[in-house]
Formats: structure tokens, C-alpha cells, sequence
């Protein structure tokens, strides 16, 4: 038996033969569509937390305002109802209420600067609060494309060799690995003075039952030496690298030269011999986690291109960032152990999941989410609409299946699968800004029971007089504390929109900020406020 098929899949090249092995209702296809309907996003702890917060502040306050009314009535205290009323107004958590939403659609709109759709501002905080964040190698850790990076020559030959034979090879060739093959040798220098039969050549297109491809050219009779610009010895190597060998006699190729790049194996049955360090070079380059190309001119082996996939500009730099934010990041490949570890072990990444297939990033998902972990992950194809719609965060790319953009709750209008990282940390700017508003918001609501509470029963409790630091009157007291309450909303709009200054860095260190700056400055901001509208009102 040979591999699965999933329905829908394209053939790229020579003849598939398939069968059908499962009933309608059991396909592939059919289970992702049940595991997408089955999955369900779990409020985060920062939802449940704000929301417990809203109502605990609420609960106080009330109950606060109620025991303040019962033993003004106890004990014959004149509390006037209308100042409580106020003052229950005043403390009531409407800031935090009123500038959440105001966070929410600030993510969503930073993001689409981005050319990234958010379906709701939940998902941008919910970024914010990410643990473990799941990234594809292909795509958002490296390139996508492998890219020639060293030409290694076998014995006998040198790298100009095996450099102007890719060239040659390669020339008609338009995938990313050939033209990656053609700059190479271009910015080496391996440019042969043979272009011009390129022309006239014969294409082997790339076909999966010869695992090859290459180019057959017009004898070296037919090769256009330059007649100026270059030595006699060189010209006479030209001629004499590419025109007919002669064995015993008898010419081998006398009308043409031939060129063949492929996989080692598949190289290795149509040569003549191969060196006896074939199969050792060929397994050190895969033992770095590289892929190793064989080339072979007129049936004979004569280097190994070694290909990489090329990492991501500063892709180092945002694993660690996220690493210094707190959250773990998870490599997912199809490729074997050792090209995972050593790709996983040159960004950063300490976890990396191996072979990897479509569904096991959603019992990936699920099991990091039963440990109560709050999980960010991409995904392009209908394999991954299950995971994506499981995860915490999913960034759907517009270049996939409408079945993963559906499932999201994100989609990236450019398929850029990176900007998952630019993601969580927008969130957790959001997470910051929140955090800042919710302390400032506490803070305040403290400051202005403190300022009120002395003034409210000073007429019938002269000690508290001596607490009347800001020499308030109780009407005008109560009025500039309402007043306060209702400009200071608009005020912090522009700070809710724009975000505080964020830098990755620690929890602690960003609890500690927030203390600092916006719960000192919660309490000083009121006292001084409602002082100076205290003053105005004085005035008139």
C-alpha cells in the first residue's frame, strides 16, 4: 500500500492511480469538518479575571454605599441620600467599563495597518494573554523555498565546476531551488562563456519518478568561445571541458553534453561510479539539517549542492523576545528529527514537534489548553481549520482554504505566517494597556472615596475634619468629584487607542511599571483634579 490522498488533492506531475478505502461520511474531510464543529474557545483567565474584578468592585461599592446609609440612619448621621448617590456614581468601576471596548477596537484597527483582519477586538487582547505560541517552520521560521548555499565538489573536480554545471543546469529551470542555484553561482563568479546554447538545449523537466531534472546541450563544437577578454588557456579549457570525451577511441556524447541534478540516490543510479565519500557527504549535509543535490555532467558525478532554508530576516531576535515576554514558542515540521533540531536549535527554540501531521496540531492545541495555557497558532489549509478554531488565537492566512479562514479569528491579508509573533505582541501591548487603566481606575476610585468620605459626615463628626486635606465644601465637593468623573473618560480615550510604551519584558516587570506610574498616578491625578475644579466652581 502507498500514502493516504486526501480528497481534492492536485496532481503535479506523471500519473496517480488512488483508491478509495472509507465511506462518504468517514473521509479526511469529514473528520476535520466534525472536529471544527466540536471546538470551542475557552474564555481566557484575563476575561474572567476582568470580569470578576468589574463585579467584585461593584459589589463592594454597593455594599459599601448601602452600610454608609444604614448607620447614618442608626445613628441619627445627616447623610443626605442625593450625596451618597453621587458618591456611589462616582465610585462605581465605569472607567475600566467605559475604556475597554475603547482597547478592543484599537487592536483591531492597529492590526489592519497591518493588512490583518481581526474578526473581533476579544481575539487581539486574547493575544495579549498568549502562553505557548505554535509556529510552522515552513513559512514563518524560515523562507519556505530551500536556497543553494555551497557548491561541494567530489574529487577531481573543483567548485567552478559543480558552480557553472548548476548554472547550466538550472537556466531553464524556474522554481525557487533553480534560481537560487543560478545566483549562487552568478555571485561566485561561475558564469560560463557558454550561454548561447542554452538556447538550443534540451530540458529535462523535473519529474517525481526520476527524482531529476536537467538540461541537454549542443556538442562543444557548437560553443561560442570569446574571441577577446579571456586567455588562450582559458578558452582551450572551455573547449576542452566541453567538447567530446574520448575513450579507447571512441567518442562518448560527441554531439552533446549532458546535465543532470537530482537526489543523491536517484543521481547515483544513472552515473557510471560515484567517489567513495558519496553517501558519507551526502549524510553529513543532512546531518546538519541541510538537503543535499547531486550533479552529474555525461554520466558522471561530479559535486553536491548543498541546499538550506533560509531563515527568516530577525526571526532569532523575535523568538527571543517572545521568550522574554514569557511565552514558550512550539516548532511544528513534517521534517525529520535532526533537519527539526537543527533548525529549532539555531533560532532558539528549545521545543520543536517533528514529522508532524495536519491533526496533531489540534491535540497539541487541546493538550496545552488542558493545562489551562492560552494558545496562539497559524494555519493556511482545511487541515488546520480544527486547530484554528480550537486555539486561543488563530491567524488564518487569506491565501488558504475558507474553511481555516472561517475557522480564525484572524486573517492575514498579505499570508505573511510571521506576523503571528507581531500579533502576540500587539496583544500584549493591549494586555499592558489594560492592565494600566484597570490599576489608574482602582486607584482613582480610592482616591475619591478618601476625598468625599471626610467632607460627607464632617457636619456631624467634626474629627473628620482634620482629614479634609484638600479643604473641600460638601456640595461643591460632590459636584467636582461628578465633574472629574465625567472628564476623565474622554481624557484617557487617546491613551486606550494608542497604547502604553511597550518593550518585551518580564510579567513582574510590567506589573511593577504598572503599579508604579499608573496606581501612584491614580491617586494623585484625583486629589489634584477635583481640587482644581473645586476651585473653579468656587469661583463663579
Amino acid at each position: 500500500p502507498g500514502d493516504d490522498v486526501i480528497g481534492g488533492s492536485q496532481v503535479l506531475s506523471d500519473t496517480l492511480t488512488v483508491k478509495v478505502t472509507v465511506n462518504p461520511d468517514e473521509t479526511f474531510i469529514n473528520q476535520m469538518i466534525r472536529m471544527v464543529e466540536s471546538s470551542k474557545r475557552p474564555k481566557t483567565p484575563n476575561e474572567q479575571a476582568v470580569t470578576i474584578v468589574l463585579i467584585g468592585l461593584t459589589g463592594i461599592f454597593t455594599i459599601l454605599i448601602g452600610a454608609l446609609l444604614g448607620v447614618s440612619l442608626v445613628l441619627s448621621l445627616a447623610a443626605d441620600l442625593s450625596v451618597l448617590i453621587a458618591l456611589y456614581v462616582c465610585l462605581l468601576p465605569t472607567t475600566i467599563g467605559a475604556l475597554l471596548p475603547s482597547i478592543g477596537l484599537s487592536g483591531i484597527s492597529r492590526l489592519y495597518k497591518e493588512k490583518i483582519v481581526a474578526k473581533s477586538g476579544r481575539a487581539v487582547e486574547t493575544a495579549g494573554d498568549t502562553d505557548v505560541i505554535l509556529l510552522d517552520k515552513t513559512g514563518t521560521i524560515t523562507v519556505g523555498n530551500r536556497q543553494a548555499v555551497e557548491f561541494v565538489p567530489f574529487p577531481g573536480f573543483n567548485e567552478k565546476d559543480v558552480g557553472e554545471a548548476a548554472f547550466l543546469s538550472s537556466w531553464h529551470d524556474d522554481t525557487p531551488e533553480g534560481r537560487s542555484l543560478i545566483r549562487l553561482a552568478y555571485e561566485n563568479g561561475f558564469v560560463p562563456k557558454e550561454m548561447n546554447s542554452l538556447d538550443a538545449s534540451e530540458v529535462y523537466e523535473f519529474s517525481a519518478s526520476t527524482r531529476t531534472s536537467g538540461v541537454k546541450l549542443a556538442g562543444g563544437t557548437g560553443f561560442m568561445l570569446p574571441k577577446s577578454g579571456g586567455t588562450g588557456r582559458e578558452r582551450g579549457r572551455l573547449r576542452r571541458k566541453f567538447e567530446p570525451h574520448v575513450e579507447g577511441g571512441v567518442p562518448i556524447g560527441s554531439d552533446e553534453i549532458e546535465i543532470i541534478k537530482g537526489a543523491p540516490d536517484a543521481v547515483k543510479k544513472i552515473v557510471k561510479s560515484v567517489p567513495a565519500d558519496y553517501d558519507k557527504i551526502v549524510q553529513n549535509i543532512s546531518s546538519a539539517g541541510d538537503t543535499a543535490m547531486a550533479l552529474s555532467r555525461n554520466r558522471e558525478a561530479i559535486g553536491i549542492v548543498r541546499l538550506r532554508d533560509v531563515l527568516k530576516p530577525d526571526i532569532r531576535e523575535k523568538i527571543m523576545a517572545v521568550k522574554v515576554m514569557g511565552i514558550r514558542p512550539v516548532m511544528i515540521t513534517g521534517d525529520q528529527p535532526l533537519t527539526a533540531k537543527s533548525i529549532a536549535t539555531e533560532v532558539g527554540i528549545d521545543e520543536y514537534q517533528p514529522e508532524a501531521k495536519p491533526e496533531d496540531k489540534y491535540h497539541i492545541v487541546k493538550r496545552e489548553q488542558a493545562d489551562t495555557r492560552i494558545v496562539a497558532m497559524i494555519g493556511d489549509g482545511t487541515n488546520d481549520a480544527p486547530a484554528l478554531a480550537m486555539a486561543d488565537v488563530g491567524l488564518a492566512m487569506n491565501s488558504g482554504t475558507q474553511a481555516a479562514k472561517e475557522a480564525a479569528n484572524m486573517v492575514d491579508l498579505e499570508s505573511n505566517p510571521a506576523k503571528i509573533i507581531e500579533v502576540v505582541m500587539l496583544g500584549k501591548q493591549l494586555l499592558m494597556t489594560r492592565g494600566a487603566v484597570t490599576t489608574f481606575s482602582i486607584a482613582n476610585d480610592v482616591a475619591k472615596y478618601f476625598a468625599i468620605m471626610p467632607v460627607l459626615f464632617a457636619s456631624t463628626v467634626p474629627e473628620l475634619k482634620t482629614l479634609n486635606v484638600l479643604g473641600l465644601g460638601l456640595n461643591t465637593a460632590v459636584l467636582s468629584a461628578l465633574i472629574f468623573n465625567a472628564i476623565i473618560i474622554p481624557l484617557l480615550i487617546p491613551l486606550a487607542m494608542k497604547g502604553v510604551a511597550f518593550k518585551p519584558s518580564g510579567t513582574m516587570t510590567l506589573f511593577l511599571k504598572n503599579t508604579v506610574i499608573y496606581g501612584v498616578g491614580g491617586v494623585i491625578i484625583p486629589f489634584v483634579g477635583i481640587k482644581l475644579i473645586d476651585m473653579g466652581i468656587s469661583l463663579l
